[in-house]
């Protein structure tokens, strides 16, 4: 009843039209630009539906990469081709940074089996016992996803375990390892062989294109039409680019910029709301770092949160020269074209802005981590303590 409830109150929301996609752990119905590695864990796994033998496969790619959600899109894919032979695969997800040794990974498969089952006072002994039991006893073709598994112990004797369970007595048992680094080389040489040695699966990173195909899933999913500006779609990819390419910085800053609105009762995001989810994932700019600047910088970097209060995401340098040299007139301070790009370029690299370039035109400025109209109220409390006159 209650996440009936939960789901229609966020169903009312004027940007939300359903929260789940913008869960991290939510897993789309098509994943954008993953085909090629669903066919190849199609291919590896072919085995396991036409004749029941085990497969192995080790996906590998940096943080952020779509690794969980591909291989949970597979499982759901393989358990319905298997059904279609007529029979079962059950399939275990073990996070090792929660599960890191032996014990705690065959306790937890044992409870997919049997939630019920005692946490305590079994012997490691007794756990690999009753796995046995209840393998040949179920009948069940076993799938074991292990996540983050280069944080498995060194010592740690599954791999072989689950490669050779037939011969163990086990039963049959497949395994998908999911790490950012390629483990194989820790197996020793009977481990390697019966894990396969082309079971590799790797997911190269995602550019700005296909990250901007993501996020249109995302947003057709979980929001109602027409409530994302492309400024605040532009500036989430920006979020996305800045930190290595990830998809989940999408999803994340998506889910925060959308809540932003929605608390802020905007009938669009705008860029401001994503500047507010950036700070909020990812604080960058202080009242201290701002009152380490000069006098000139600051107000530079007041006067482009200014520019960009109005519900834009970027502001060209020319037209940004102008703004700021009326500024400067007004508050006494000299300024020429040397000065004022000197000053971008400390904002830049101090991390207060982005800049970015357009060939044969005006380069392009943006605020990355803070609302605009935070920037500009910090860069005022750094002058009523620092007691700096400023001529609005």
């Amino acid at each position: 009843m209650f996440i009936i409830l939960y789901a229609f109150l966020f169903s009312m929301g004027s940007i939300i039209s359903d929260p789940k996609p913008l869960e991290a752990d939510f897993v789309p119905p098509s994943l954008p630009h993953r085909e090629k590695e669903m066919k190849t864990l199609d291919r590896m796994f072919y085995p396991v539906v036409k004749y029941n033998s085990p497969a192995n496969a080790m996906v590998m790619g940096k943080s952020g990469m779509g690794k969980t959600a591909l291989v949970h899109r597979f499982l759901d894919f393989l358990e319905d081709k298997v059904q279609e032979e007529g029979r079962v695969v059950k399939y275990v997800y073990v996070s090792c940074m929660d599960s890191r040794t032996d014990y705690s990974i065959l306790l937890k498969v044992m409870k997919s089996f049997d939630k019920r089952y005692p946490a305590k006072g079994r012997t490691m002994d007794e756990i690999k016992s009753d796995l046995r039991s209840t393998m040949n006893r179920d009948k069940v073709h076993l799938v074991v996803v292990l996540d983050e598994a280069n944080l498995l112990q060194k010592d740690t004797e599954l791999i072989y375990l689950f490669t050779r369970s037939k011969t163990l007595e086990y039963g049959t048992i497949s395994t998908i390892l999911i790490s950012i680094v390629d483990i194989r080389d820790r197996m020793n040489v009977q481990e390697l062989g019966t894990f396969g040695r082309s079971t590799m699966v790797h997911l190269k990173d995602y550019d700005r294109t296909q990250l901007r195909d993501i996020l249109d899933q995302r947003i057709e999913l979980a929001l109602h039409p027409d409530t994302a500006t492309e400024g605040a779609e532009e500036l989430i990819l920006d979020g996305a680019c800045e930190r290595n390419n990830e998809a989940r910085v999408v999803v994340e800053l998506l889910r925060k910029s959308a809540s932003a609105a929605e608390k802020d009762s905007a009938d669009q995001i705008m860029p401001d709301h994503v500047r507010l989810a950036k700070a909020d994932s990812y604080p960058w700019v202080s009242i201290s770092k701002i009152g380490l600047l000069d006098f000139d910088a600051q107000l530079l970097l007041f006067t482009i949160a200014g520019c960009l209060r109005k519900d834009e995401a970027y502001i060209g340098t020319d037209e940004l020269k102008d703004f700021y040299a009326d500024a400067c007139s007004r508050n006494n301070v000299r300024v020429n074209r040397d000065s004022y790009f000197r000053n971008l370029d400390v904002l830049e690299k101090e991390g207060f802005i982005d800049v970015w370039e357009r060939k044969g035109q005006a380069s392009l400025v943006s605020l990355p981590d803070c609302p605009a109209y935070g920037v500009e109220e910090m860069v005022l409390e750094v002058w009523k303590r620092t007691r700096q006159k400023y001529v609005a």
